[in-house]
C-alpha cells in the first residue's frame, strides 16, 4: 500500500469511525491477546454501567467531556481525558445529556501488565494527554498489523502495542510545562541540522523568547543537558564516528564537527574521550571500541 493510499484509508478512518471486535483464536500470542479496538467510536447519549467491569484491561480516550465514577463518586471530566481500566474493575462512564465519542483497545494477557508496569502508565486514574493523535495513530497501525497479515506476527504486533503505551505515558506525563514546547524542540532541530556553526547562547536564547539564565535553566530541564554541552557532545559523536573512516584526515574531521582550529578540537577532544584523535583512530583501527562508552 503506497503512503499516499494508506494516508487515505486512515483519513476515511477517523472520519467514518472504526469499531473492530477480534476472535479469540485470532490473539497475536498467549500473553497478549487484543479483543476489540475502535477509533473515534461516537456513541449517543448514554452512560456505560459495568459494576464488575471486564475480564480485560480496557484503554479509552475520550474527545467530549462525560461523567466517571472515580473513588466511588462521579467526576465530570474534561474533553481530551484518558483512562487505563483493570480486569474486573467499575467501569462507569458516559454522558447522559449528550452524545460523544472515544477511542479505545480492549486486550489482556500478562504481556499488558508487564508493558504497563514497564511504560508506568496510571491505572484505574483519569489523566489528561496532551497529544490526543498519539491514541488514533498507534490503534490505527495496531488495528492495521493484526488484520493486513496473517499469520500474525506476536512481536511485531507486541512491539506496536508497547509503543502505544509508552507514546501515551509520554503525553500524559503530566503538566504541559514537563514537555519540551514545540519552539525548544524547532530549536533542538535546528542546533542538530547546523551543528557545525558557532552558536551563542544569546542566540539559541533569542530563538526561544527567552533571556539567557532563563533559557539555560528551561533547556537542562527538558533535555536533561546544558545547552553548550548539548552541542559539544554533538560535535564530538560526530568526530568519533568520522575518524574511523581512513579517507579522512584528522584535520577534515575536525572541520566536519564544527572545528576550524585542530589544536582546540583535540584538546576538546581528549578532555571529553580520554584520549587523542590520533589515538582513538588506531583504538578504531585496531577494533578496540573503548573510548567510546561516554
Amino acid at each position: 500500500m503506497s503512503a499516499f493510499i494508506e494516508n487515505l484509508y486512515y483519513l476515511m478512518i477517523l472520519m467514518k469511525g472504526l469499531k473492530h471486535w477480534f476472535v479469540p483464536n485470532a490473539a497475536p500470542a498467549e500473553d497478549f491477546r487484543v479483543r476489540g479496538i475502535g477509533v473515534r467510536e461516537s456513541m449517543p447519549s448514554c452512560v456505560v454501567n459495568r459494576p464488575r467491569g471486564t475480564a480485560d484491561y480496557l484503554f479509552m480516550f475520550f474527545y467530549d467531556a462525560v461523567t466517571i465514577e472515580q473513588d466511588g463518586r462521579a467526576e465530570r471530566v474534561p474533553p481530551e481525558s484518558f483512562r487505563v481500566w483493570e480486569p474486573r474493575q467499575r467501569q462507569d462512564y458516559g454522558n447522559p445529556e449528550e452524545s460523544w465519542n472515544h477511542s479505545w483497545i480492549h486486550c489482556d494477557g500478562a504481556f499488558v501488565a508487564e508493558a504497563l508496569r514497564e511504560t508506568g502508565l496510571p491505572v484505574n486514574r483519569t489523566v489528561r494527554l496532551s497529544d490526543p493523535s498519539v491514541m488514533e495513530k498507534n490503534l490505527l497501525e495496531l488495528h492495521g498489523e493484526l488484520t493486513g497479515h496473517h499469520p500474525l506476527d506476536a512481536g511485531i504486533a507486541k512491539d506496536l502495542f508497547r509503543v502505544l503505551l509508552r507514546r501515551l505515558a509520554r503525553a500524559a506525563a503530566g503538566p504541559a510545562g514537563e514537555l519540551a514546547p514545540e519552539r525548544f524542540l524547532a530549536l533542538k532541530r535546528h542546533l542538530e541540522a547546523h551543528f557545525t556553526q558557532p552558536f551563542s547562547l544569546k542566540e539559541m536564547a533569542d530563538r526561544v523568547h527567552l533571556s539567557v539564565p532563563h533559557f539555560c535553566s528551561e533547556f537542562k530541564r527538558y533535555f536533561n543537558v546544558p545547552p553548550l554541552e548539548f552541542l559539544i557532545r554533538l560535535r564530538m559523536h560526530v568526530a568519533a564516528h568520522h575518524l574511523g573512516n581512513l579517507s579522512h584526515s584528522i584535520t577534515e574531521v575536525a572541520e566536519m564537527a564544527g572545528y576550524t582550529d585542530l589544536f582546540y578540537f583535540s584538546k576538546r577532544f581528549k578532555k571529553w574521550y580520554g584520549m587523542s584523535p590520533r589515538a582513538m583512530r588506531a583504538a578504531l583501527a585496531a577494533g578496540s571500541r573503548s573510548g567510546l562508552n561516554r
